[in-house]
């Protein structure tokens, strides 16, 4: 048996979307989208055309998506846009900031960067803790502490791939 996926919320998750987002932009409650998503309710045929339009993909792709659909909705490029400080894309070209490929998500670009961001943190905790030098240790301990940074730093970038 086929496994099939949640259009709606593959589409949302493509354009960095949360369910809020995207519930403020359609007017709805978030729980509404959420519904939609776990087919709790099915989305009446005009606000079907409306998501259709507004995201820029064809109608299709709202509904439970086959491996074929699937494929073929993660080949459509997206196009960026910003709304204030966030981001956002879309599958239409209308004075976009750009185009990009994304690839499948499990999660929105922002919920992403903040979990990145969280890390990052964490790992420069870490360098503080080795950093807390005391005056009343030896120099060769604070020497040894410094090397101690510079190595978590590298680490950091190494990972950041800088």
């Amino acid at each position: 048996m086929e496994i099939r996926e949640n259009g709606l919320r593959q589409i949302r998750l493509q354009c960095n979307f949360s369910q809020g987002y995207l519930a403020d932009k359609l007017m709805v409650s978030r729980q509404t989208i959420s519904e939609w998503e776990k087919g709790k309710k099915r989305i009446h045929p005009g606000r079907k055309k409306e998501l259709s339009e507004y995201f820029g993909v064809d109608e299709k792709f709202l509904s439970e998506l086959s491996v074929e659909l699937k494929k073929e909705l993660l080949m459509l490029p997206l196009y960026w846009y910003k709304d204030g400080n966030k981001d956002y894309f879309l599958y239409k070209d209308q004075n976009s900031l750009g185009i990009i490929y994304l690839g499948e998500r499990a999660e929105t670009l922002d919920e992403e960067y903040a979990k990145l961001q969280k890390e990052i943190t964490k790992r420069f905790g870490k360098i503080k803790d080795v950093y807390s030098i005391h005056d009343d240790i030896c120099i060769r301990d604070k020497i040894s502490r410094c090397r101690q940074i510079i190595q978590l730093l590298d680490e950091l970038l190494a990972d950041l791939k800088l």
